[in-house]
């Protein structure tokens, strides 16, 4: 976990991007970066995650209509499994009941993406939203 970036910022900046690159680079399996109050893109480097700032959930900062993400991880023996749920910020509330147009939004936003195997977007598979 790393506690970067400028607390306003909407993108990841250069020392974000060098240094979560370099982290992967050098073995790490999965990089979560956190700091800024709305959550940045993530990308996939070598078939390993790295996301640049996950969101305040609970920031009157970050504002309603806000999207932030969660990352769960479940470890097995013989594999691990990322899960991103997102959640958007109404009233102080981190809700996970997204609309479709929440749903379309988030895929404009993160969509397109190469993905490992052994992560998900759980706004796109259903049964990860159980």
């Amino acid at each position: 976990m790393s506690h970067w970036g400028k607390r306003p910022g909407r993108a990841p900046n250069t020392s974000q991007r060098l240094i979560g690159n370099a982290l992967i680079k050098a073995g790490a399996d999965c990089v979560i970066g956190n700091r800024p109050i709305r959550a940045q893109d993530f990308t996939v480097i070598d078939g390993k995650p790295l996301f640049y700032a996950l969101g305040h959930s609970v920031s009157d900062e970050a504002g309603d209509g806000t999207f932030n993400l969660m990352v769960e991880a479940v470890f097995s023996p013989q594999s691990v499994r990322l899960t991103v749920h997102a959640g958007k910020l109404e009233d102080g509330v981190l809700a996970f009941g997204l609309t479709d147009d929440d749903r379309d939004r988030l895929q404009d936003l993160h969509g397109g993406k190469e993905l490992p195997d052994h992560l998900v977007l759980a706004w796109l598979d259903d049964a990860a939203i159980d």
